[in-house]
């Protein structure tokens, strides 16, 4: 439980992601990248879905084949832009849903969940295998509101427009559901002590344990939407917080009390928080702006984006 990816960095508990993959989930995840970036841009492949591409991120798997969904449609695409396979909604055009980001699995599936409007009906989590093929299906009626993490183990875990966590086994088996009142904000994260942190729109954060029992709720602000929390290797955790109409980067320890708060001079925290291999944060600002913070919420450096 206490073993540890990234190279040995992060305080998160070790989901069942695919660890050949190049990308396997864009949450949940310490840093956002294993690699390095290009040092000069330039277009190689472009691909022409039929579909609008809309609150989605990308994942990528061991062959560099590329995974998203859209408007009714989910594909696997290889690197020259050809498509390995598809799955389409085979629902009418006016009641179809999108398709919340994927996450890749150790055993090769391949999860996402369907969504739509906040009161839409008949969604589910899927799981694919490697060739396309749908495994299972998790009925869970409400739009699906966040991308599936995963523990160690392969639990699976997600929160709906229905206001209700769920967590479902490797099999697509329910294992239990957490009800709330208001709808939540963030996708949850895990801790490597099994601690499962989730926010809600009434400014609550909420710490459960994994057994969906809930150990502790304290007011924190709204953390979202949009917004993806990061764990470093002690189990501070960082994610950006609406505090009084002042959007500010926030750091909790692991029994929920505040480090710090950070805000700029000027302007609001607009991006979650990236951390690297030698403990700097990045953030992103209104105004053009990207802080380089050190764990301790210390200025490293700035930078206008605009002059770049």
């Amino acid at each position: 439980m206490k073993e540890l990816t990234n190279e040995e960095r992060g305080g998160f508990n070790v989901g069942y992601y695919s660890t050949d993959s190049v990308q396997a989930t864009n949450v949940s995840w310490t840093r956002q990248s294993r690699f390095n970036g290009p040092s000069k841009p330039s277009v190689k492949t472009v691909f022409e879905a039929p579909i609008a591409v809309k609150q989605n991120h990308f994942v990528i798997t061991n062959k560099r084949d590329l995974l998203f969904g859209g408007d009714g449609e989910f594909y696997n695409i290889n690197i020259r832009g050809e498509i390995n396979w598809h799955y389409k909604d085979s629902r009418n055009f006016m009641d179809r849903f999108f398709f919340t980001s994927p996450i890749i699995l150790k055993n090769g599936y391949v999860l996402v969940g369907t969504s739509g409007g906040w009161d839409s009906k008949g969604h589910k989590v899927m799981a694919f295998d490697r060739d396309g093929h749908l495994v299972w299906d998790f009925k869970c009626d409400d739009a699906v509101s966040s991308t599936c993490v995963t523990d160690s183990e392969g639990n699976i875990y997600f929160t709906t427009y229905g206001s209700k966590l769920y967590s479902v086994d490797l099999d697509g088996n329910l294992r239990w559901i957490f009800r709330y009142e208001a709808e939540f904000s963030i996708t949850p994260v895990i801790s490597d002590e099994w601690k499962i942190y989730i926010s809600s729109n009434d400014e609550f954060m909420m710490i459960l344990d994994r057994f969906g029992d809930l150990l502790k709720k304290f007011k924190i602000g709204t953390c979202g939407p949009y917004s993806f929390p990061v764990f470093d290797q002690r189990g501070n955790l960082y994610f950006k917080t609406n505090m009084i109409d002042d959007i500010q980067l926030i750091s909790l320890n692991n029994e929920g009390t505040i480090n710090w708060l950070f805000s700029p001079e000027r302007g609001d925290i607009i991006t979650s928080p990236a951390l690297n291999d030698a403990g700097f944060l990045f953030v992103g600002a209104t105004f053009f702006n990207l802080f380089v913070l050190t764990a301790q919420a210390k200025r490293f450096g700035r930078q206008r984006l605009k002059d770049l």
